[in-house]
């Protein structure tokens, strides 16, 4: 890094005490405010919180289906296989969604720095303690590539006393079988927590088998002023890749495989080792490092590619409890640095990218019903690729401004404005360097709560610049490229509404419109962005331990990916699924069946089509499965 960045680094950080920042968060019934001092919090914004009971009383089997319940978000895959090589988009990004949307893990990225997304399968559902769904104010905690917004895994922490664990297996169609097991134990000051996950099927269509697993640890010692801390985790995925199918396959044989003999290994592996100390009653300073490593082979269509990535990161960060002109205010700094290397069998030598940044993130409570917020990062990204003058060097600034009040005992308003960056991964730089991306984005929320329910709404609008998309229509081939000016706008909907001791509804309605504003494509819309999607959700229980879960989701049509012309003839079309939950719990006993699709829908959520021709990716239709597991 440059002496221009090292200083305007040390500035933001002695800074600290003139700027406030740190905006609201939404769940079912409140409003919270989250942080990421801790490595089990999250960032800041608009955010849902979804916790291990609302993951527990959802009828989907996979992370994936039930983010997909959740306004705001809509998910595609190739494979629909285990939730295995899925895209979650948050607030209409289409095929860039992955590049868009953050995904953290005890909010750490895990985001690469190449285009490939983040495998959310391989993280077991029993293992997570909450998920954090942030819409908006991300970027300032978090960094590039939160455009959209970020979701934050966060995973459970060890037993502070005695032992706990729990053992679970489900099978089902397409010959699955999924095993969760794990266990957490305390001695003294020493705790840990540890998960496994396995999982093998015969997926959907020909050639398209998956056996995947996936260990997880957490180790802590506890100290009279802080912890010292451990994560490390593993996994390995084998998954047969029987690509797209025409129009003409879809009708006769939606199963098939169009390329029988492809596939995709990958082995992948974390740590992160940290210590966390609380220097005074209103201060605390956390130093953690990290290494990830992934490993993939390829092959396709007889012809074999290799990929590594390996990424090591320190992440510092202190938080203050202190009075600015009288008022309350929490204030959180830090410095975020990544070293990633990326290498193929293509590219001819390692692609280097470096990341460093410094932010400051601060609530100030000016009244006890209002809360002021702001927020800074500065980040300079360096890469170099192979070859002579392949050097590119760029700088962004992210910033957020807020305000939450407190207008009665029951409604709470939420005013957000967001400056947000990302920058281009590897594989989009092979034709050529591009610039950053930015947005400017607007939120407004609202949410009224009582005992038994809550429904909120809030509109957002992002003018974007720069936008880093594929564009079929540049160049004699196509090639990744900088957009001319999008818009992404809409309107997010969520209540849920306790009706009885044994009935609770809740569901959500989101209209999203993304469009070019400038250029060739002006007025079109982006490809692979539904503007309607709606679920809702019926929950009925008894006090003998006896659950059912009903969820229709709805997802709008819209067009193929490639056409951002919007000329084509068809499109995506829309889609209702039905998926349905049986437990009983008994003691430390819990037995479920489980339907996904019950109305046996054909339907896909992912097509790239031109000009005569057209390539989708079929989900299975009706499965069941059943699952038996104990807590002990």
């Amino acid at each position: 890094m440059n002496k221009r960045s090292l200083k305007l680094t040390v500035a933001i950080l002695t800074a600290t005490l003139v700027s406030p920042f740190t905006l609201a968060a939404t769940d079912d019934n409140i409003i919270v405010t989250a942080s990421r001092l801790n490595p089990t919090s999250a960032g800041s914004g608009i955010i849902t919180v979804l916790s291990a009971e609302d993951i527990n009383n959802s009828s989907a089997s996979t992370l994936v289906d039930i983010l997909d319940e959740q306004a705001g978000i809509e998910s595609w895959s190739y494979y629909g296989v285990g939730g295995s090589y899925a895209n979650v988009d948050l607030r209409g990004f289409g095929v860039t969604a992955k590049q868009n949307t953050l995904i953290l893990l005890d909010g750490r990225r895990l985001n690469d720095i190449d285009m490939s997304a983040v495998d959310l399968s391989t993280i077991p559902l029993s293992n997570i303690a909450r998920v954090e769904i942030i819409r908006s104010g991300a970027s300032v905690l978090f960094g590039d590539g939160a455009v959209g917004g970020a979701i934050n895994i966060i995973t459970k922490e060890p037993a502070r006393q005695g032992s706990r664990g729990y053992l679970k297996v489900r099978s089902g169609s397409l010959n699955t079988t999924t095993t969760e097991a794990g266990i957490s134990d305390a001695l003294g000051a020493v705790s840990v927590n540890a998960s496994f996950n396995s999982t093998t099927a015969d997926g959907y269509r020909h050639n398209n088998t998956l056996d995947q697993s996936n260990v997880q640890a957490d180790l802590r010692l506890a100290q009279d002023n802080g912890e010292w801390y451990a994560k490390f985790g593993s996994d390995t995925q084998t998954i047969g890749l029987p690509g797209g199918r025409n129009a003409g396959q879809l009708n006769s044989d939606p199963r098939g495989a169009t390329t029988p003999d492809d596939l995709a290994e990958q082995q992948g592996k974390f740590i992160t080792v940290g210590i966390s100390r609380f220097l005074s009653d209103n201060s605390e300073l956390v130093i953690d490092t990290g290494m990830r490593d992934k490993q993939v082979h390829s092959e396709y269509s007889a012809s074999a590619f290799d990929q590594q990535l390996k990424t090591v990161s320190l992440t510092p960060r202190l938080k203050l409890h202190h009075r600015l002109a009288g008022h309350r205010t929490d204030t959180l700094m830090g410095i975020d640095y990544y070293d990633s290397t990326y290498s193929d069998s293509y590219s001819g030598g390692d692609i280097t990218q470096a990341s460093l940044a410094a932010y400051i993130n601060s609530n100030t409570r000016i009244s006890e019903a209002t809360t002021l917020s702001a927020g800074l990062r500065q980040q300079q990204i360096e890469m170099d690729k192979p070859g002579g003058s392949s050097r590119r060097s760029d700088d962004e600034a992210m910033v957020t401004l807020g305000m939450t009040h407190q207008g009665s005992e029951h409604i709470t308003l939420v005013a957000n404005l967001e400056h947000s960056a990302r920058f281009a991964t590897v594989n989009e730089t092979y034709g050529g360097f591009l610039e950053p991306q930015t947005a400017d984005q607007f939120d407004l929320g609202m949410q009224y709560h009582n005992q038994s329910g809550q429904i909120s709404a809030t509109l957002y609008y992002m003018d974007v610049e720069n936008e880093i998309h594929y564009d079929p229509n540049a160049g004699m081939f196509g090639s990744n490229t900088n957009l001319d000016p999008t818009r992404h706008a809409g309107l997010e909907l969520g209540f849920s509404q306790q009706l009885s001791p044994a009935l609770k509804i809740k569901g959500n309605y989101t209209y999203t419109q993304a469009r070019f504003t400038a250029g060739a494509y002006k007025d079109n819309d982006i490809p692979m962005i539904a503007r309607d999607s709606a679920s809702l959700s019926a929950l009925w229980s008894t006090p003998a331990g006896l659950k059912s879960i009903v969820t229709a989701n709805y997802i709008g049509e819209k067009f193929f990916d490639n056409d951002q012309s919007n000329a084509l003839p068809n499109n995506i079309p829309a889609a209702i699924t039905i998926d349905a939950k049986i437990d009983k719990q008994y003691q430390d006993w819990n037995l479920g069946l489980g339907i996904e699709n019950l109305l046996n829908e054909e339907f896909y959520d992912y097509g790239i089509a031109g000009s005569g021709w057209m390539s989708a990716y079929p989900h299975p239709e009706r499965t069941i499965h059943v699952s038996a597991g104990k807590h002990f």
